[in-house]
């Protein structure tokens, strides 16, 4: 049984997993300007922020799957990531907890899954026990593999 640790945060209502191995830090929206658009690049990028001196470009994860854009509001965070030599920021509605899950907690996603994301990025689905206060019981999450979601948008 291999444990890890995944943040749990949501899209347009949805709750999503990243393993923490990945993730770098996480930022709060408002506590930066906000991204700088890049002339011709992919429209799922918001632009790029400055975090201490490096530049980081921004993906709207909402847009990337299909459901429209991130509002800002108190609670939009950047998950900061690491894939290789890229470091972007995910940009997502609320950042919910961190969780110790174990593997078997997840199950493949259904093969019939339509996703606007390739199921290559889904490294699974499971019901986790919630320890929001705002949402008591299990909630579906989707896990996502980081690797695999920005190898597929860095064409983009």
């Amino acid at each position: 049984m291999s444990e890890f640790y995944v943040v749990i945060f949501l899209l347009a209502g949805e709750a999503y997993g990243i393993p923490v191995s990945s993730v770098q830090e996480i930022q709060g929206y408002h506590s930066h300007p906000a991204p700088r658009p890049v002339p011709d690049s992919s429209s799922l990028y918001e632009g790029i922020i400055d975090l201490r001196g490096m530049v980081v470009p921004v993906l709207d994860l909402q847009q990337r799957f299909g459901l429209g854009r991130v509002e800002p509001s108190r609670k939009t965070c950047y998950i900061v990531v690491d894939s290789g030599s890229d470091r972007i920021g995910l940009l997502v509605d609320a950042v919910l907890e961190v969780q110790r899950v174990n593997e078997q907690s997840f199950n493949p996603p259904p093969a019939r899954m339509r996703v606007p994301i390739s199921r290559d990025c889904v490294r699974g689905v499971g019901k986790l026990p919630s320890k929001s206060a705002d949402h008591e019981g299990e909630r579906l999450v989707v896990l996502l593999d980081v690797d695999k979601l920005i190898g597929q948008t860095a064409g983009a």
